[in-house]
């Protein structure tokens, strides 16, 4: 596609208040059921697409078979929470395709830029992890994208390739839900 914004993952933190849900405020889910891609040896599930007036928070989950050795499990974890600084076919690839062109990616460039995304930019930034067979993956969506869109996951090497639609209407209904705590 041409024209696309190819969105940069943050480390989170820093001057950006956009790099995160606000604190004053609760998101509301995006209508919708659970969307799980899976092969032998792993599966992919986005349990979980909460807006926010900002932006939404996308949530993964990320089982992988047990009947692998240990060693083994250990390796692909510790390849899933490096899929944001080296992509590759071997990497979990999360994207957001805009009606507009735009595509959100979660992997970032490599070499990374020089200077930090600006405050307005566009970006999909890993929020949390944990550990064990299976991982949950929270990611942040900046900015809100109130038209939709197409979130699609890739795992070249584990024959990971699916996508569902976030329709306009659910993220607007969502957004219009968000609960503000306080100024």
């Amino acid at each position: 596609m041409s024209g696309n914004v190819e969105a940069l993952i943050a480390s989170g933190g820093g001057d950006d208040d956009d790099v995160e849900p606000a604190p004053a405020e609760v998101g509301a889910p995006v209508p919708g059921p659970p969307f799980t891609v899976a092969t032998d040896r792993v599966a992919v599930t986005v349990f979980g697409v909460i807006a926010y007036s900002t932006g939404l928070e996308i949530a993964l989950e990320v089982r992988f078979n047990a009947t692998d050795t240990p060693a083994k499990a250990a390796e692909e974890l510790k390849n899933l929470m490096h899929e944001a600084r080296h992509p590759g076919p071997d990497r979990l690839h999360l994207a957001l395709h805009l009606p507009d062109g735009r595509v959100f990616h979660n992997n970032r460039p490599h070499p990374e830029p020089a200077l930090p995304p600006a405050e307005t930019a566009p970006m999909l930034t890993l929020r949390a992890g944990s550990h064990g067979p299976n991982w949950r993956l929270g990611y942040w969506l900046r900015p809100l994208p109130v038209g939709g869109g197409l979130l699609r996951l890739q795992w070249p090497d584990r024959d990971i390739d699916a996508a569902f639609e976030l329709s306009a209407a659910a993220v607007t209904e969502a957004r219009a839900a968000v609960r503000r705590l306080w100024p």
